[in-house]
């Protein structure tokens, strides 16, 4: 196995939805439709984790777990909230996971807003393509706000995105030291676009962490567990939130070309697309090994 079984791995197969038939963790329920379920591995985490999202100062770790059951990658693009179809159709600075940053929104809103029981609204600042960084600054993948609607405060936090990944087998567990390099560079990457960013001010970030199976998952935590103690100051204050999911198989396997391929199919031309966007009232750099 070589450093392409993480972020920067690509297969041929085009990014897809895989109707398995995968029975639904016994985790605490988040929530709950016909097409979608969202749990996290304990109700201790789901307090913490709605009690944290509105400081600035600890940093967390939190593992998630999201089933869908849509027939079809276009019909789940269908159901999605505006603000997820913005990043699907904004320019981004290039690469080939757009689907992992549009669902990362989805999924964050979703989570938030049900954790908080509605308590707190989501919704996007910027787009990757929209903020500005000082010269040389790693750059973030999107912004989003979160209000309180019973407080009227309000945050602004940024979203770092990346997947940790066997293409070879999306079953397998990645080597360690693997995952720990692209750990690193990630959390050190959101250090210097929070200093960098131009015009506004983060008040924290989330390390928003793809992976096709459970046991990826803990080896993310575990090695989280560990910077705790031998390297805090990497960790500053971000969240990461580890989503699992072995049915969204287009999050890993997407190739150049198929945001744009399905966007033109659900909503037709970049310009329908910005007529869609508009009638429902209204990026990327992924790390390299």
């Amino acid at each position: 196995m070589n450093a392409r079984t993480l972020d920067s791995a690509r297969t041929n197969q085009t990014g897809t939805y895989s109707k398995k038939n995968v029975a639904r963790t016994n985790w605490p329920t988040v929530k709950q439709n016909d097409n979608d379920y969202i749990s996290i591995s304990s109700q201790e985490d789901c307090t913490k984790f709605n009690s944290e999202i509105q400081t600035t100062t600890n940093s967390n770790c939190f593992i998630t777990e999201w089933t869908s059951n849509h027939n079809s990658l276009q019909d789940f693009v269908r159901t999605l909230d505006k603000d997820s179809i913005k990043i699907l159709c904004d320019p981004n600075a290039g690469g080939n996971s757009i689907f992992s940053e549009v669902f990362s929104f989805e999924f964050l809103k979703q989570f938030i807003e049900s954790t908080s029981k509605d308590q707190l609204n989501v919704t996007l600042y910027k787009t990757e393509m929209e903020m500005e960084y000082q010269e040389g600054s790693k750059i973030t993948d999107y912004s989003f706000r979160i209000y309180n609607k019973e407080k009227g405060t309000e945050h602004l936090l940024g979203c770092s995105v990346t997947r940790v990944f066997d293409y070879l087998d999306l079953d397998n567990v990645p080597q360690k030291n693997l995952i720990e390099l692209l750990m690193k560079k990630k959390l050190s990457g959101i250090i210097d676009s929070t200093k960098g960013i131009i015009g506004d001010t983060f008040e924290r970030q989330i390390l928003h962490v793809w992976t096709p199976n459970r046991e990826t998952a803990e080896a993310i935590q575990k090695i989280y567990m560990d910077y705790l103690v031998t390297n805090p100051e990497l960790l500053s204050n971000t969240i990461i939130i580890i989503t699992v999911t072995n049915q969204m198989d287009f999050v890993f396997k997407e190739k150049g070309g198929d945001a744009l391929k399905i966007a033109e199919e659900v909503f037709g031309t970049v310009e329908d697309t910005s007529n869609t966007l508009l009638d429902l009232e209204v990026g990327l750099i992924d790390f390299q090994l």
